[in-house]
């Protein structure tokens, strides 16, 4: 077992964001319209892509122009400025993988031999059943696949930390898609927090939970553009469910219920132009799930028989009150995305209790969203 501190996956926001920052996005935005409506089509005006939905209510997006661009560029970069550390630091001294990260690297290494891998990395659910089950796809194992060959050894690392720094350039965007330059600014201040609070090893490490952090958080954004009648961005969505799920089975439920948001997002705003990226997310997802699927045909019983028998068997779970505590720290005053790195596994005892003031604080946090 690796021991550094581990990072917490981001909980999903809310779609509905969106129409609390109509007045940042540009000075176009009061411009009279004058939508037209065939068949629930979507109109384009000068400079702005609008979409009559279901109920009347125009869902747009604001376009990225030359100045936006270079904004957007600044503002990501600060954002992925710890992920940028973390990625050069490992580079410098040379990072080599050992332990969890080197069987992931070696199997990596497997992906262009005779007997490639069907599943993902090894999983502590085996020991519910004392059968072997693993992680649901190799997708990570595909990512790092090339850089396993090529080397040298922190080839692997520079990868990880190439997906770490997209991801939250690509939250900044969405974000300012969505909300303008006040809502980017917010998203990029937001994941440098958070990113600053961990282990400045969880964004260079190929240890699978770590890897799957930041492109989960994209996964939020992008669900976030499809619930907003954007089908485009469809196969983008399956590809990082996909991704985020195989890695670690701790994504499965989040990753899908964010993924599910966005799809009813979409269902609700009837877009006209639909079945090119339908047809384009189907091939991504056959693509993404071929070899789980292979692997479930071939060995009985099946990796996602073995993880559905071991979420159902009985035993101690951490149950609802540690999932609360840890909404408590993660929202609370002070939250965890505003401390320091902590010592390995330290927050785990954070969540054996929490002050009344820190519950106080999460739930004035939880009543102003709601």
């Amino acid at each position: 077992m690796r021991g550094d501190a581990r990072a917490e996956p981001a909980l999903p926001c809310r779609v509905c964001f969106g129409a609390l920052v109509p007045h940042v996005l540009g000075s176009d935005a009061g411009r009279a319209r004058t939508p037209m409506k065939s068949g629930g089509q979507d109109v384009v005006l000068p400079g702005r892509r609008e979409r009559q939905g279901a109920a009347g209510d125009l869902l747009y997006s604001r376009p990225v122009r030359g100045q936006d661009r270079r904004f957007l560029l600044l503002v990501g970069v600060a954002a992925a400025l710890p992920v940028l550390v973390s990625v050069v630091h490992a580079v410098w001294i040379g990072w080599t993988a050992l332990g969890d990260d080197a069987v992931i690297v070696a199997r990596a290494y497997d992906v262009f031999s005779s007997h490639p891998p069907l599943l993902g990395q090894f999983s502590a659910s085996s020991g519910v059943l004392e059968q072997d089950a693993h992680s649901l796809g190799p997708l990570q194992y595909w990512l790092l696949a090339l850089p396993a060959h090529l080397g040298p050894n922190w080839l692997p690392a520079l990868v990880t930390g190439v997906v770490n720094v997209a991801s939250v350039m690509g939250c900044v965007v969405l974000a300012h898609r969505r909300g303008g330059r006040a809502l980017a600014l917010a998203a990029g201040a937001g994941l440098a927090a958070a990113s600053g609070s961990m282990s400045a090893e969880t964004w260079h490490t190929v240890w699978n939970p770590s890897v799957a952090l930041l492109p989960f958080v994209l996964l939020v954004f992008v669900c976030w553009e499809l619930a907003c009648g954007r089908p485009r961005v469809l196969p983008l969505a399956i590809l990082l469910a996909s991704f985020v799920a195989q890695c670690h089975l701790t994504y499965v439920t989040p990753a899908l219920g964010v993924l599910v948001v966005g799809l009813g997002g979409l269902a609700w705003s009837r877009p006209a132009a639909w079945r090119r990226p339908l047809l384009a997310a189907a091939v991504v997802g056959a693509v993404c799930w071929a070899a789980p699927l292979a692997e479930e045909v071939v060995h009985r019983p099946g990796n996602v028989e073995l993880v559905v028998k071991a979420a159902r068997a009985p035993g101690p779970r951490l149950g609802a009150a540690t999932g609360a505590r840890t909404v408590v720290r993660a929202i609370g005053v002070p939250p965890w995305w505003l401390r320091g790195p902590r010592e390995r596994f330290a927050r785990l005892v954070d969540i054996a209790r929490v002050p009344t003031g820190s519950v106080v604080a999460a739930l004035t946090v939880l009543a102003a969203l709601a």
